[in-house]
């Protein structure tokens, strides 16, 4: 999937409640796919701030992309540091 073949169009990923990892964040990141997305959802996962900001600070990420990292218990720092990076683009 992160390799971005055979999925041409797609434009929203919802990997919600998916045992989402800091690994598969940093492969997203590195991905193509990434920047097609207009929409990732990625709350109620595994990941943490590694694997957040290595989403958030992808070169490959859109500047139009909404990206939702809701149910997180990040440190009010950590949530910072996310927010600076994603902007307006943090739901």
């Amino acid at each position: 999937l992160v390799q971005g073949t055979g999925l041409p169009r797609l434009s929203q990923l919802s990997l919600g409640s998916n045992s989402f990892t800091d690994a598969a964040a940093h492969a997203l990141a590195g991905s193509e796919l990434l920047g097609r997305l207009r929409r990732l959802e990625l709350q109620r996962n595994q990941i943490t701030l590694d694997g957040a900001l290595a989403i958030a600070r992808s070169p490959r990420l859109a500047p139009e992309t909404k990206v939702s990292l809701s149910r997180y218990p990040f440190s009010a720092i950590a949530q910072q540091q996310i927010l600076e990076a994603l902007g307006k683009r943090l739901q």
